[in-house]
């Protein structure tokens, strides 16, 4: 009698954990605020030799930071997850949220503006000492999906031809919990040689992966009938004629020569609101990942409603 009941009870169990499991899976994803800082630091031993059998690539799934120049209409004012308002001398600077049409929400990967950002101190700090030298630092919003989640592509420090110091890309996403991915790499660039050819690597170090572009906005059709401008009319001239002066872009092109690549591929499980280091004899990575509640869409239905404990006027 009693195994009876008991068995009974079992697809009733199961029932409710599969409506439970389909009730967490259709819940939109969480939004947070990232904050990372990127830098590099003397290696004091000098004693660290970089492997050269190293693969360098970007990710499929990429998206790149947005500017709140590139969004069609002005943003609203939405305060930053854990800053502090009291004892400021002026207010602090709006931050960007998606803008469309009756506030749709916020922008994800939408580039934070400075006085928006946690971290200003510990840059500064960096930067202060000699012995570290901050590449990059950037914050922006994200919801935060599942393991097939976009990769940020990364690009800082100095600019070396067609390659930046630092390059690579960041990846928050969640899944039982919170997890962020570095695949990072500083490369060490010789001086700087004119000749044929383009960004070479010495024979024992891989060559640089192309750097992804944004995708191209929708192209404004010009008419066929616009005037042309004294500098392409210049440059077309001479391409007709075949102008000496015109040097080839091959023979006159700044090539420069790898001499060392750091690399720093880490993946780590993360709790907000906390500082989270990753760790590398030349390069160091902070992240600090804040919960973000998005304002809710606003709608007529809403805003005609009265706020609870409004009494209706007689």
């Amino acid at each position: 009698m009693y195994r009876y009941r008991w068995m009974s009870f079992v697809p009733a169990i199961l029932m409710a954990a599969t409506l439970a499991a389909t009730a967490q899976d259709s819940q939109e994803p969480a939004w947070y605020q990232v904050e990372v800082i990127v830098f590099s630091q003397q290696d004091n031993y000098g004693d660290e030799n970089n492997r050269t059998d190293i693969e360098l690539g970007y990710p499929d799934k990429q998206v790149f930071l947005k500017d709140r120049e590139d969004l069609d209409e002005p943003s609203t004012v939405s305060p930053s997850p854990g800053q502090q308002q009291a004892g400021e001398a002026e207010p602090r600077a709006p931050l960007p949220e998606d803008v469309g049409e009756q506030n749709q929400g916020p922008t994800p990967f939408l580039r934070l503006p400075e006085k928006a950002r946690e971290l200003n101190a510990d840059a500064y700090s960096l930067n202060r000492t000699g012995v570290y030298k901050v590449l990059y630092h950037e914050a922006w919003r994200q919801p935060a999906t599942g393991r097939e989640g976009p990769w940020v592509i990364v690009a800082g420090g100095r600019v070396f031809g067609d390659h930046r110091e630092l390059e690579g890309s960041l990846r928050l996403y969640e899944t039982r919990h919170l997890h962020f991915q570095a695949s990072l790499w500083r490369a060490h660039f010789s001086d700087p040689v004119t000749g044929p050819g383009g960004d070479a690597a010495d024979d024992q170090w891989p060559g640089l992966p192309e750097v992804p572009e944004p995708p191209p906005e929708t192209p404004v059709e010009e008419p066929a009938d616009r005037a042309l401008t004294i500098g392409e009319e210049r440059t077309r001239s001479a391409s007709a004629v075949g102008s000496p002066s015109v040097v080839p872009e091959a023979e006159s092109r700044v090539r420069h020569e790898i001499l060392d690549i750091d690399r720093l591929r880490q993946s780590r499980r993360i709790e907000t609101g906390k500082l989270h280091y990753f760790d590398h004899p030349r390069l160091g990575v902070i992240v600090k990942v804040t919960a973000f509640e998005p304002e809710p869409p606003d709608s007529e239905e809403t805003r005609s409603l009265p706020a609870a404990g409004d009494q209706p006027e007689e």
